[in-house]
């Protein structure tokens, strides 16, 4: 059955096909690499039809609304110089 109801993010990673097949050819323990589920597309009809990531959030303690497109969203960077500092939300 389909789980796309629980969606939560969605990232645009059109322009990173190669890279993203290449992570995931990295790891045929955990994607079959003869798959037609994950290559069965030419690359030039996967990146037209559905150039996404797709993540389920499991915890959110942020308050973001959702959908996402954004891993990051709520979480910024404080501290005075370039390096320095801690995260927060």
């Amino acid at each position: 059955p389909s789980q796309d109801h629980r969606i939560t993010t969605r990232i645009h990673v059109g322009d990173f096909h190669e890279a993203r097949v290449g992570g995931l050819l990295a790891h045929a323990t955990q994607v079959d690499p003869d798959s037609p589920f994950w290559f069965g597309l030419p690359p030039e009809v996967e990146r037209e039809v559905h150039p996404y990531d797709e993540y389920i959030l499991a915890r959110g303690e942020l308050g973001m609304p959702v959908p996402e497109d954004d891993l990051f969203a709520g979480i910024r960077r404080v501290g005075v110089g370039a390096g320095e500092g801690t995260w927060s939300s």
